[in-house]
C-alpha cells in the first residue's frame, strides 16, 4: 500500500509534544487555551468551561479576541483548544509551558 503525502504528515503531527503544538499557536489561541486551562485549574470558578467551546458569551467577554478573531475563528480555534486540554489531562503533563505572557 502506497502511502500519502496526507497519510505521513498527520501521522508526524501526531508525535508531535504537547508544549511545542501549544507554543507554535499564535498569541491569540493561547489565550483561548488560557481561559480553558484556568476553568480546570480553579475548579470552575474562573475561566471558561470546556464544555461550552466556542459559545458566543465567552467571545463577547474578551477585547483581546474580539479585535483579533471574528467568531468564526475563535469557535474553531476554541475546539481546537478544548481537544488539546483534554490531551493534556490524559498525559498527566497539567502545567502546560509557556502558557500567557504579560501584555
Amino acid at each position: 500500500m502506497p502511502r500519502t503525502a496526507v497519510a505521513t504528515k498527520s501521522k508526524a503531527r501526531r508525535e508531535i509534544p504537547l508544549d511545542e503544538q501549544l507554543n507554535r499557536e499564535p498569541e491569540e489561541t493561547k489565550e483561548i487555551f488560557y481561559f480553558y486551562f484556568q476553568w480546570e485549574e480553579t475548579g470552575g470558578e474562573q475561566g471558561w468551561n470546556p464544555l461550552e467551546a466556542g459559545q458566543k458569551h465567552h467571545y463577547t467577554s474578551s477585547d483581546f479576541l474580539r479585535t483579533r478573531l471574528t467568531i468564526y475563528q475563535f469557535t474553531s480555534r476554541a475546539k481546537k483548544m478544548v481537544k488539546l486540554l483534554k490531551a493534556y489531562k490524559a498525559q498527566g503533563k497539567w502545567k502546560p509551558c509557556g502558557l500567557r505572557k504579560k501584555r
